[in-house]
């Protein structure tokens, strides 16, 4: 298994479809913020400087990032969705 940010290694970023899927333009960086889970955690993908990736959960009780997320031998629902939600951009989030 490897970390969501090593998956978009030799992926093409296309920025122009950036913005329409809910990306935000944050200086010359780009942020996408969702509440997952009922709103228990927050979702942030940034994409930077070089095009690179960025995925972290963080939780939204104690504000803190999630650490278990980036673990990569952690098994788990929430370690498990988030690839698939990073996987299927087009899924709609509530």
């Amino acid at each position: 298994m490897t970390s969501i940010e090593e998956q978009f290694n030799g992926k093409k970023l296309l920025v122009k479809k950036l913005i329409p899927f809910g990306f935000t333009k944050e200086g010359s960086n780009y942020a996408l913020v969702r509440e997952i889970l009922g709103g228990q955690f927050r979702l942030e993908i940034r994409v930077g400087r070089g095009k690179k990736v960025s995925v972290k959960v963080f939780d939204n009780d104690s504000g803190e990032e999630y650490l278990l997320f980036s673990v990569l031998s952690v098994q788990g629902a929430l370690v498990e969705f988030v690839p698939f939600l990073v996987e299927n951009p087009g899924l709609q989030l509530v």
